[in-house]
């Protein structure tokens, strides 16, 4: 017998849905105690020393950064607007390691 598209509810057997992953998702789901998941405990910390790694690099490039334009154009450290106003590199400028350093704590905190 052809199953109609419906959406599942809690409210649906076992014996409802199709045989393998749904079935199986369905069974675990019908009580609270089945539910065993791996929290992949050594993975997630792997993911977040090396995370952490690469934060500490950008971290050390930042205070680099800073400490360079305190020497050669120190109102860069007063606002956004004259760092990148006095900014002459594209490639290794304020903007682009905030915006790495931006992106990395996103990863970081997911």
């Amino acid at each position: 017998m052809p199953r109609t598209s419906r959406a599942s509810s809690d409210c649906d057997t076992v014996d409802d849905h199709p045989r393998g992953y749904p079935q199986l998702a369905a069974f675990i789901n019908s009580d609270e105690n089945f539910l065993i998941a791996r929290k992949y405990g050594f993975l997630r910390s792997r993911l977040l020393l090396y995370r952490q790694d690469e934060l500490s690099v950008l971290e050390k490039d930042l205070i680099a950064l800073d400490d360079d334009d305190e020497k050669n154009r120190a109102i860069a450290l007063q606002s956004r607007k004259f760092d990148e106003q006095t900014d002459k590199d594209p490639v290794f400028s304020r903007k682009v390691l905030m915006k790495k350093i931006d992106d990395k704590l996103g990863e970081y905190g997911r």
